[in-house]
């Protein structure tokens, strides 16, 4: 036993404790975004929303190769995981730091600056001497360029030996020999390559700059990438592979057909839509059919999500405001929806509603070409105009309602086949499928939409991110948003939330086509067309 520290002033009797002041955090709070990442994995698996440029993928295998071949160079027959680590923290320093001093932007670690220099000017070449860690800021990270490089999940330029040592596939090794062609002729690959040499100047980071610049791609690694990333004669294959080529695809045939260069928002539409924006119908068939309308799936999930976190930031809006029971919740939300023709002021059923919002339409295909040419009823765009709004929360509530009554219709046209359901009704009841919206909505078909919003704020509001809240605590950070108190319902955050959109990967995916030279980005315009 530790002996007692008698300078301490222990307390003599009861005493009350300083209030609990726990961290806050979180993202996520309703729980609902892994669903919305399996079903981007499902159109666009292999890379994830950080790869967005070729040559990272280039250093990395250079990486690996490279080690291998200076371990062989000095006759040693194996390695420590901290020889591979010291080797590949030099090589990814000097790239990073040569690019910061650029002021480039795009690839991970520049926002560490270096450390002091040594005397004679050199820099130590440690993660652990520049403050940063292999696990968030290595171009390998498992949050940056990691699992793409792998077999398996990725593109397949490395292959585990054991534990953090890789070696290179023959495709790996095509790339790393191409950038190695450029870094040898550079005056500071010795010490690029040297298993000994750990410390640099900037002039080295600034000398082999000019090798291995992330902006653009030698056309021989461009074309050794390309290969990696789609395959067209892979795209009826539901594998890894096939299905990110069926992807790619479709991004092409979209960019084919149209006469002017479209936008990031204007593709992902377009993609939904099967058609241009106000004009022709896209005709695909096949994989790319199939994983397109699993990329449909996704924007609708999108929408979804977008209306309940909207409907989340509008109650959190009324909890600031000292609302405190379910009964003022309540009238606040019949008050919102009051002026709402849609919804006959929340007293028309949601049956009525789904009429409604389906009458101008003869069937999805209708819907859809109505849709690309602007209609008012677009789920797509009014889970942008949520997401963009400046408005109060409480002016939210008619497009919110809206919202979730064309997922759950469109939802309704897709379920027509039996086929998707897998799609549907991912993630379940436990972080609110499709499916379970939909059949929630069909129980209050013959009731006033407003008593089914107030079911939803009960149900899928506050149950189920007390739920969520409960499973993610970790004792340390506070992610209960609200609770309740004495008094009623109490508001723990400083805010309210703002409604998130899932990153889709099309952002990436359209980088490294640019990068590699499969479409052509236009900068002045902000458009890709096919190069």
């Amino acid at each position: 036993m530790m002996p007692l520290d008698k300078t301490t002033e222990w307390p003599t009797g009861p005493y009350l404790i300083p209030a609990m002041t726990p961290r806050t955090g979180g993202v996520d709070f309703l729980g609902l975004r892994q669903v919305n990442l399996e079903l981007t994995t499902a159109c666009l698996p292999g890379i994830n929303n950080t790869t967005k440029l070729v040559r990272p993928f280039s250093v990395l295998a250079w990486i690996h190769w490279r080690f291998h071949q200076a371990l062989e160079e000095s006759s040693r027959r194996r390695a420590a995981q901290a020889d591979i680590r010291a080797f590949q923290d030099k090589a990814e320093l000097l790239f990073t730091w040569g690019h910061q001093r650029q002021n480039f932007v795009g690839i991970p670690g520049l926002k560490t600056p270096p450390p002091a220099a040594q005397p004679g000017g050199w820099v130590d070449l440690s993660f652990k001497s520049w403050d940063r860690t292999a696990r968030n800021t290595s171009l390998q990270a498992p949050v940056q360029y990691g699992p793409a490089m792998k077999e398996g999940y990725g593109l397949g330029f490395l292959e585990s030996v054991e534990s953090s040592l890789f070696r290179v596939t023959p495709a790996g090794k095509d790339l790393a020999l191409s950038l190695d062609r450029r870094l040898e002729k550079s005056e500071a690959y010795p010490l690029l390559i040297s298993l000994d040499r750990n410390k640099g100047k900037p002039a080295d980071a600034d000398a082999l700059l000019k090798a291995w610049h992330a902006s653009q791609p030698s056309e021989p690694e461009a074309k050794i990438f390309r290969n990696a990333l789609f395959d067209p004669t892979k795209i009826e294959s539901t594998d890894i592979l096939g299905r990110r080529s069926a992807m790619i695809f479709a991004i092409l045939e979209v960019l084919r057909r149209s006469k002017r260069g479209l936008s990031e928002e204007e593709i992902r539409f377009a993609l939904v839509w099967h058609r241009l924006p106000k004009g022709q119908a896209i005709s695909l068939s096949g994989g790319p059919a199939r994983v397109t309308l699993h990329w449909k799936i996704l924007q609708i999930r999108q929408a979804q999500r977008v209306a309940l976190e909207s409907l989340l930031t509008w109650f959190e809006d009324k909890l600031k405001s000292n609302e405190s029971s379910l009964e003022a919740i309540h009238s606040r939300l019949r008050e919102a929806l009051d002026k709402d023709a849609f919804s006959r002021g929340g007293k028309g059923t949601c049956a009525a509603a789904l009429a409604k919002f389906c009458r101008p339409f003869s069937s999805e295909a209708d819907y859809l070409s109505k849709c690309a040419h602007g209609h008012e009823s677009d789920v797509l765009t009014i889970t942008l105009t949520l997401l963009n709004t400046e408005r109060e929360p409480a002016d939210t509530i008619p497009e919110i309602t809206a919202l979730l009554v064309g997922v759950v219709a469109w939802f309704r046209w897709i379920a027509q086949d039996e086929t998707h359901r897998e799609f549907l009704t991912l993630g379940g009841v436990e972080r609110v499928s499709l499916w379970h919206l939909n059949e929630s909505f069909q129980r209050f078909a013959d009731r006033p939409i407003s008593e089914w919003m107030e079911d939803l704020v009960e149900r899928w509001i506050i149950g189920q991110h007390l739920r969520v809240a409960t499973l993610r605590s970790d004792g340390g950070t506070q992610r209960l948003r609200f609770g309740f108190g004495e008094t009623g319902l109490e508001f723990y955050a400083d805010k309210p939330s703002a409604p998130n959109l899932t990153q889709d990967h099309l952002a990436a995916v359209l980088s490294l086509m640019d990068n590699c030279g499969l479409i052509h980005f236009a900068t002045d315009t902000s458009t890709y067309s096919v190069s």
